[in-house]
């Protein structure tokens, strides 16, 4: 399920209660995405992490927002390892995780964009 479809579910009115009263819930129930911990990313945001090394994570939209493996650095060997076993653990063909993933790479060309 993702974030429209959970809102029409509940209602605005109880996503805006349960973001107030429990953030962590309303990321947990936006999708149905696989991830190790929700915690902040690098931007401050609330979000679904999953772990890179024992230092470092990253958000799993930043993660899915790679249309390839090449388009992560060489010398980032863990980051490039992780993506590869993330991918094989979704469904690409699945409506839901293509319009995610398709939003991902938008916001990311934005911020790219920006710098």
């Amino acid at each position: 399920m993702n974030i429209v479809d959970y809102i029409k579910k509940v209602g605005m009115d109880k996503v805006i209660e349960s973001k107030i009263s429990n953030p962590y819930k309303l990321i947990e129930e936006s999708d149905d995405l696989p991830y190790d911990r929700i915690g902040i990313d690098d931007s401050g945001v609330l979000t679904k992490l999953i772990e890179i090394d024992d230092e470092r994570v990253i958000s799993i939209y930043d993660l899915i927002s790679y249309s390839s493996v090449d388009e992560i650095e060489a010398s980032d060997k863990e980051l490039r390892e992780v993506y590869e076993i993330y991918m094989t653990q979704i469904d690409l063909k699945d409506p839901k995780i293509a319009d995610i993933q398709s939003m991902a790479r938008d916001y990311m060309n934005f911020l790219r964009s920006k710098k």
